[in-house]
Order: structure tokens, then C-alpha cells, then sequence
């Protein structure tokens, strides 16, 4: 019985809570028509653009991540291979600094969404110098989400 008290007076705390904040915002809305500051702050709120802003150029989509090369696969073999989709911005494999070899991925950018889709489907599992790849849609790195989270006051 008593956790039954309990559980009501932390309800009716709650809801106690929810109309006090519910009249505060009423009282601040009244008080700002008021004023005459309503009209100038929804003409404010009007200019502001809330959505994310979005970059027209080449977005993440058009990138594909390319696993599984193999050791003799060059920017040049995934720059031929991958152009048969479309037009390919930029094809490039990643490789160890110290010693060159290839960490056996790499990326690829194309001009369109359409065309990095195609390839997408009709490359993945090909086999390119004796290796099946493995393309999927490149993940976005945290600075990319960073900035695409970011809005913009027009």
C-alpha cells in the first residue's frame, strides 16, 4: 500500500509540474502580445532556417567504401573499374605509411548519387585481381556529422 502512495504523489508531482510550465509559457505569450514583441519575434523565428544546411557539391552518399583488394590493386585499377558506372571523382587506396603496402581497402567518389548506387549493387562481390570486393556506402567521419548538424540563420 504504501509504494501505491508512493508512485501518486510522484504522478501528482509531475502533472503539478507540467501545468505550472504550461501557464508560464501562456503568461510569457500574453505578456509578449502585449508588448507588441510577438509579431517582430515570429517575423524573427520566420528567417531562421532550422534545417540542416546541405552541401549541393558531392555528399557522403556518392562515396563508396571498397573492401578487400587485393595487394597488386592500384588507384587505377579502381578508377577503371568503378568508371564503368559513371563519372568517378576520385578512387584511392589506402596504404600503410610506414611501408606502403596496401591495408586492402579503399575509396571511391562518384559525381552522382545514382551512379555510386549502380556500382554499389554491381560491383559488390566482383572479383577485381583475384579478390572479391566487398562496396558498401563510405560511413561519414565525426567531423562530416559535426558540420552536417550544424544550422544556418538566413
Amino acid at each position: 500500500m504504501f509504494q501505491f502512495w508512493k508512485k501518486f504523489r510522484i504522478i501528482c508531482h509531475l502533472v503539478g509540474s507540467l501545468s505550472f510550465i504550461t501557464g508560464i509559457w501562456s503568461y510569457l505569450d500574453s505578456l509578449l502580445q502585449y508588448l507588441g514583441l510577438h509579431q517582430q519575434l515570429s517575423k524573427i523565428a520566420g528567417q531562421i532556417d532550422t534545417s540542416p544546411s546541405q552541401d549541393t557539391t558531392v555528399t557522403d552518399s556518392t562515396k563508396l567504401h571498397v573492401d578487400n583488394l587485393s595487394w597488386d590493386t592500384t588507384e587505377d585499377t579502381l578508377f577503371q573499374v568503378f568508371s564503368e558506372y559513371g563519372d568517378v571523382i576520385d578512387a584511392v587506396v589506402m596504404r600503410d605509411a610506414k611501408t606502403g603496402h596496401s591495408r586492402h581497402f579503399g575509396f571511391v567518389t562518384f559525381s552522382k548519387y545514382e551512379e555510386a548506387c549502380d556500382a554499389r549493387e554491381g560491383l559488390d562481390n566482383e572479383e577485381v585481381d583475384g579478390r572479391r570486393l566487398r562496396v558498401k556506402e563510405a560511413p561519414k567521419r565525426r567531423q562530416e556529422v559535426q558540420e552536417s548538424d550544424k544550422y544556418k540563420i538566413t
